[in-house]
């Protein structure tokens, strides 16, 4: 299974420290277009949980993802 980057995450702590105000609220106010777009295309609003690929788990959480990809495909 080949990763790519389809998703695009930024860390509250760096968006906090980076940005002003004004751009944190300018964040927000795309962020709610793009769920706004979602849902009238009759999307859900996905939530994600997210694995650095640093961490010295994702190996193993990678395995496992590839695992259930292998099983889902006919």
């Amino acid at each position: 299974m080949e990763l790519e980057e389809k998703f695009l995450v930024l860390k509250r702590e760096d968006i906090e420290a980076a940005l002003l105000p004004t751009e944190r609220d300018m964040l927000l106010w795309l962020t709610n277009n793009v769920n706004i777009y979602r849902l009238k295309q009759g999307k859900p609003v996905n939530s994600y949980v997210v694995i650095n690929q640093d961490e010295p788990y994702f190996p193993a959480v990678l395995k496992l993802m590839e695992a259930h990809h292998k099983e889902q495909r006919p």
